[in-house]
């Protein structure tokens, strides 16, 4: 693991591991400045602990049957590595936690939940007042008995209090509202991490995300995608795979990126969006076949469609268009014919038997 992949590894693939920070240090740098990795890290060091640890014993000891495995560190060359960090700066190996910006907030957004609890437990639980009457004259021993009766109420060990001269009234509180602070905290994590709010909380009662939400999370899961996961995660993946001669070597402009669709449409959108694409398909056709702009393989760009004209199709365009050609052949013979056939009938010559003669009315002398 510590020599350079390639040299004394066979371009087999045994298997990809992800590991922490804390489970991948570096342990050295590149050094020489005519290199073209200069600062750039060269050898880690992997922990690999036992992953039934993070259980707890209870956990561990339900898998007795399995066969522990030891922690256990080894060095690893950066050749087999790829380093993923988030919001680099100046280099590319160190950069800013994913969660430092809302960290705090989760936090905050913790302590409000559970602050509210406790102080409705202690707003529902109100307080008593004993107002003893002014004309009341209380011994010693009335007071502690009238003490150990408000204390055995208060703790539920009676639910009765006796009392001569003395009223008991209830202490007002207020029921506590934590919906401005949490929707605070939930506005300032939606924008730290660019997540919509109907998005992050999930659809309200009665109330779905709005479509702008929808298409302003779809932009940002596309701009994660582009920005981030293409440059730092799956293009090192595959120029190291390359380098080991696990991949064929490929230029980084020749690869193309296929995710699936991160705009999930309701039946009833999927259904409208249908019938547009229909009705542009059929003005598409009116089109090309009246006044064409734009060839077929354009068109079927524009409808989301395989630019490649399916065999089948293309036989069916083919037989149509040989239909439309017999057709305008045979449109042709016949207006001909019919042409030859009036140009025959309007000879006056001809039609009188008497060539160079003309029907004109008869001369009055």
């Amino acid at each position: 693991m510590e020599t350079p992949i390639g040299q004394r590894d066979s371009n087999e693939l045994l298997y990809l591991q992800p590991y922490s920070q804390p489970n991948a240090e570096i342990r050295g740098l590149e050094d020489d400045p005519t290199n073209a990795r200069f600062g750039m890290p060269n050898m880690y060091e992997i922990t690999a602990a036992n992953p039934l640890s993070t259980l707890g014993s209870s956990a561990v000891a339900q898998t007795s049957g399995n066969r522990s495995i030891k922690q256990q560190k080894f060095l690893v060359h950066h050749s087999r590595i790829v380093h993923i960090a988030e919001d680099t700066l100046e280099n590319n190996f160190l950069g800013i936690p994913r969660l430092e910006a809302v960290f705090n907030l989760l936090d905050d957004l913790l302590k409000v939940s559970g602050g509210t609890s406790e102080t409705f437990w202690l707003a529902g639980n109100r307080g008593m007042q004993a107002d003893i009457d002014k004309d009341t004259e209380l011994t010693p021993e009335d007071a502690n008995a009238l003490s150990d009766e408000l204390e055995d109420y208060t703790h539920q060990l009676s639910r009765w209090i006796k009392t001569r001269g003395v009223t008991v009234k209830n202490l007002g509180s207020d029921v506590p509202n934590p919906k401005e602070s949490f929707n605070m905290l939930i506005a300032l994590i939606s924008g730290a991490t660019g997540i919509p709010r109907r998005i992050l909380t999930g659809s309200e009662a009665g109330q779905l995300a709005s479509d702008q939400d929808r298409a302003n999370w779809s932009d940002r899961i596309v701009e994660r995608r582009v920005n981030f996961a293409e440059p730092n995660i799956i293009t090192p993946t595959i120029v190291q795979l390359s380098a080991a001669g696990i991949l064929k070597e490929v230029k980084q402009e020749a690869i193309t990126y296929i995710w699936p669709s991160n705009f999930q449409m309701t039946p009833l959108e999927n259904a409208q969006t249908m019938a547009q694409k229909a009705r542009a398909a059929v003005n598409y056709a009116k089109m090309l076949k009246e006044m064409p702009v734009m060839t077929i393989e354009e068109a079927r760009d524009t409808l989301d469609l395989d630019s490649e004209i399916p065999a089948e199709l293309k036989k069916m365009i083919d037989e149509i268009l040989r239909k439309e050609e017999e057709e305008a052949a045979s449109t042709r013979d016949a207006a001909k014919a019919a042409l030859d056939d009036d140009m025959g009938e309007d000879d006056p010559d001809e039609a009188n038997g008497k060539p160079g003669q003309s029907n004109g009315p008869p001369n009055d002398e």
